[in-house]
């Protein structure tokens, strides 16, 4: 009977073993190295905040964006994930990768046609300004990652960036929420440095308003075509006097 118990215990212990070596990391991608097959992270929340993470994978992992299956190599620099990881003998191996969004286009094919980023606004972003499509809009963290073209087909740079509570937010030219911004929005931002990070203070989205000082003065124009509209009847009317 003890002997019974002692191993049912042990196949007990072993079925739960791998549960509870199971941990958890949400952060945002870094970078994804099909190759060496790791993956690094963005740590966010209270405990992984600020740190980097590698977490490697075997051939069984698990990727899912909501409940689509997919590779690891859709994970683009800027998604947002949930990883379920394991630490064996001090590297972290991912079991399951829970994605936030959509996976990320596949590669241009050679000679392929690549059609052009959607347009971020008509008036020139001011220098210093940031100007690209969003690719991730954290509303609970009030923050947003800005992809920006790098000039290679398909290559992207990314920006991540702080809200401030008090930026102005428009979307051609009448002011929204924050809630608002949605991902693949073109954008043109207007940012400062706060507490150590990049900060969005005005974030512009699709056509912005002309400035009232950059618009042609049109009551000048006005005047000045009436001027000429005077001159001209008065050469009408001059002829028409001087006619016998």
């Amino acid at each position: 009977m003890v002997a019974k118990t002692s191993l049912l215990a042990l196949l007990l212990a072993l079925a739960f073993a791998p549960l509870a070596s199971a941990d958890e990391a949400r952060g945002v991608v870094v970078q994804v190295d099909t190759g060496k097959k790791q993956l690094v992270l963005e740590g966010r929340g209270l405990r992984l905040r600020g740190n980097v993470l590698t977490i490697t994978w075997g051939n069984d992992i698990q990727v899912l964006f909501g409940q689509k299956p997919a590779a690891p190599a859709d994970l683009a620099p800027g998604t947002r994930v949930r990883v379920v990881y394991e630490q064996k003998n001090g590297v972290m191996v991912g079991v399951s990768v829970h994605a936030m969004g959509a996976p990320a286009p596949p590669p241009a094919q050679p000679g392929a046609v690549v059609p052009p980023p959607p347009p971020a606004a008509e008036n020139p972003p001011a220098p210093g300004a940031i100007s690209g499509v969003l690719r991730r809009v954290a509303w609970t963290e009030r923050e947003i990652i800005v992809a920006k073209p790098t000039g290679q087909q398909g290559a992207e740079t990314y920006s991540t960036l702080a809200v401030a509570p008090d930026a102005m937010i428009t979307r051609d030219g009448k002011a929204v929420k924050f809630e608002d911004l949605k991902e693949g929005d073109a954008v043109v931002i207007k940012a400062e440095e706060r507490a150590g990070k990049q900060t969005a203070v005005s974030i512009q989205v699709g056509q912005a308003p002309v400035m009232a000082a950059e618009q042609p003065n049109r009551l000048d124009r006005v005047r000045k075509l009436l001027k000429i509209a005077e001159k001209v009847l008065d050469i009408i009317d001059e002829q028409q006097r001087n006619k016998p």
